[in-house]
């Protein structure tokens, strides 16, 4: 059969194209694959980015390929972070994703009247990581005003993030485990409200620790086992990436006002295509 070498270059985006230069690669059977590593920049702030890469084949063929690309990160959890409301100490390791004031949202079918009135009122940033047991989240949140009237399976209509994690990785899969955080009357709660592993509301081996501070910051700390998450949990190692969506709620009362969300698809719908994607760091 026939086989062609080439090259690729990285065209955009702009900020990262004009570091990259072109990599050639070697002479290719029809269905061989070949990984190439580009060269990039660091990225003070990581995101989502469009990605253009064209292929030129020794032969003059040319093609282009574009596809949004996720930079964000969940590190390998080689030390253990501590649940300890600490995120000054460097041991979240992971992307810090930010979630503020163009991810809010009303609650239009409960509380149609409200309103955001700056950063101060909800805003949130994420750390992720994981090892082969567990996926280790740091939720540091923002909220001039603190209320979380409920407890149990209501917990996401007062102040509590919430998050789910795609059990498949298909851009198609509904299924999915939904699962919250928040700080009661009780004291710190999680709730399954949906698995493909367990039944909902069991949330073995768990961990979680809520620290609130007097400044209007909330600090959500937990370990979730990966057998409370996937159907699979033994596979994880062989995956690059996890799709997952979270989210902020914000109860200025007994009504919940609204949220902050990273990316759609749990909030006022459920739809798992919705998800982003995080590169799980290797070991």
């Amino acid at each position: 059969s026939k086989q062609s070498g080439g090259k690729i270059t990285l065209n955009a985006p702009q900020h990262m194209a004009e570091y990259s230069r072109p990599i050639s690669f070697p002479k290719l059977k029809g269905g061989e694959k070949h990984t190439v590593k580009i060269q990039l920049p660091e990225m003070v702030k990581k995101s989502v980015e469009n990605c253009i890469v064209t292929v030129v084949s020794d032969d003059g063929e040319e093609k282009s390929v574009s596809k949004n690309t996720s930079f964000y990160v969940a590190a390998y959890a080689k030390n253990k972070p501590s649940l300890d409301g600490k995120t000054d100490s460097g041991e979240w390791k992971g992307t810090w994703i930010s979630v503020d004031g163009s991810n809010r949202k009303i609650d239009a079918e409960n509380n149609a009247k409200a309103s955001f009135v700056n950063e101060r009122d909800l805003a949130a940033k994420v750390n992720l990581m994981w090892d082969e047991k567990n996926l280790y989240i740091c939720a540091d949140v923002t909220d001039n005003k603190f209320s979380q009237p409920f407890t149990g399976e209501d917990i996401d209509k007062g102040d509590s993030f919430v998050f789910a994690v795609d059990d498949t990785n298909s851009i198609s899969s509904t299924q999915f485990t939904e699962t919250g955080a928040a700080l009661t009357k009780d004291g710190p709660q999680l709730f399954r409200w949906r698995s493909m592993a367990r039944n909902n509301d069991v949330n073995e081996g768990s961990e979680l620790f809520v620290k609130q501070y007097n400044t209007g910051r909330i600090v959500y700390e937990m370990k979730i086992p990966w057998d409370g998450l996937v159907t699979k949990p033994e596979e994880i190692v062989l995956r690059d990436t996890i799709n997952l969506a979270f989210m902020v709620n914000d109860c200025d009362g007994n009504i919940r006002k609204g949220w902050a969300e990273f990316t759609s698809g749990i909030s006022s719908y459920k739809d798992a295509s919705m998800f982003e994607s995080v590169l799980l760091g290797k070991p």
